[in-house]
């Protein structure tokens, strides 16, 4: 989430995600801001890529081939 709010190059919508993103309920108050901000469809292209990246790194890190999706 915070290379998320980060990357934005927008200041103003970059400071209040990372503000999100702290203390009790951050990840629903995450959640609820990048809808309002109309940031939802980038966001879960962004986690969906960091996690396929995450896959990817821990697979290799194992020795393990990986097979390329065909979606």
């Amino acid at each position: 989430m915070r290379d998320f709010a980060v990357k934005r190059k927008n200041r103003d919508q970059s400071e209040k995600l990372l503000d999100a993103i702290h203390g009790r309920g951050a990840f629903r108050y995450f959640k609820d801001l990048i809808q309002e901000m109309g940031l939802a469809d980038q966001w879960y292209s962004f986690r969906d890529d960091r996690y396929r990246e995450i896959a990817m790194d821990w697979c290799e890190h194992q020795g393990l081939q990986v097979v390329a999706d065909s979606r």
